[in-house]
């Protein structure tokens, strides 16, 4: 899960529904505790673990003053590779091998996107839903017509718009 997103309560619900996370924490939230926030005394490459009943947390120096805070409902030990030199805790690897479908997710969106610029939050979040959607969309489609549009490079763009064009029709 991405830092946006998680919280310690959010995990706590979710563990309710037997749904597990594992995601990265804002240095700037409360429910930090202050021996894993950023520090110049500790030693690069050290892991700090804290265990609060299903939940680990584990904070990782990865240079000098640069913290990563981890909180996982998956992994309930201190597990670190001590083969590699960067000592990195199980949790981060596990986190760097499963994160890729957040951020494909978005460098696609970004390709044909309907946002632009404004300060109503409720804007901005309705343009990410209509971006998402698209992309939903789109997905769904080429799985069910894998011959529809092939070999056109810019498939995704004419799709959104003959979406665009159907959404409007009465």
């Amino acid at each position: 899960m991405d830092n946006f997103f998680i919280s310690v309560p959010l995990a706590e619900k979710l563990l309710e529904k037997n749904l597990t996370i594992v995601g990265t924490l804002r240095q700037n939230k409360a429910d930090i505790p202050p021996v894993m926030k950023k520090s110049k005394s500790r030693e690069v490459h050290s892991s700090e673990f804290g265990f609060s009943g299903n939940m680990t947390m584990v904070s990782y120096v990865t240079k000098k003053g640069k913290v990563v805070v981890l909180l996982s409902t998956m992994h309930d030990d201190k597990a670190v590779d001590d083969n590699s030199v960067k000592k990195k805790p199980e949790m981060i690897q596990y986190y760097n091998k499963t994160k890729g479908g957040v951020d494909t997710m978005d460098q696609m969106v970004c390709t044909y996107s309907c946002k632009w610029r404004t300060r109503r939050w409720p804007m901005v979040l309705w343009h990410n839903v209509l971006d998402v959607a698209a992309l939903n969309a789109y997905t769904i489609f080429t799985t069910q017509h894998p011959d529809c549009m092939g070999g056109v490079s810019h498939a995704r763009r004419l799709f959104i718009k003959e979406l665009g064009k159907e959404l409007v029709m009465p």
